[in-house]
């Protein structure tokens, strides 16, 4: 037979991991590609701008492999502060495109044919590497983490 002691030690055990399974981490935030089309692997890219400290920044950078039926993080951080664009295209049939801007945008950036990450002005048109790409917005919603679904 065991002693209070014992009794003691289970039930303090019992209330820390009552503790830790009602109090979960946050959830990390992050923005997301999930390929749910039929075309099989997708190439993806990315440009991010935001504002701080009454200056604008922003990068394209590229290229993630996102296997047909699965999803790939892009963004580790909070996007929340972010305007996201993105361009893809399946390896299988490169005419098969998710881009372009909506009418009266111009959403154009840079993107090179090997993985690149291009900062600032690098960023912008006219490239002076690479080549300009006609990248889709994506309305996050303004919260700090967001999955896109590709479809066909």
């Amino acid at each position: 037979m065991r002693g209070p002691r014992y009794l003691i030690l289970l039930l303090a055990a019992c209330s820390a991991g009552a503790a830790i399974v009602t109090h979960p981490e946050p959830a990390a935030a992050s923005f997301a590609v999930c390929n749910q089309t039929t075309q099989g692997k997708l190439w993806v890219a990315d440009a991010i701008t935001w504002h701080a400290n009454g200056s604008s920044y922003g990068q394209s950078q590229g290229w993630w492999g996102v296997d047909q039926g699965a999803c790939k993080v892009l963004v580790t951080n909070d996007i929340s502060g972010y305007k996201i664009y993105i361009f893809a295209y399946a390896e299988s049939n490169t005419s098969s495109l998710w881009s372009g801007a909506k009418q009266g945008e111009s959403n154009y950036f840079c993107v090179s044919s090997e993985k690149f990450l291009f900062k600032g002005d690098d960023m912008d048109t006219p490239c002076n590497t690479g080549s300009s790409r006609n990248f889709r917005s994506v309305n996050t919603g303004g919260g700090a983490d967001y999955t896109l679904t590709l479809n066909d």
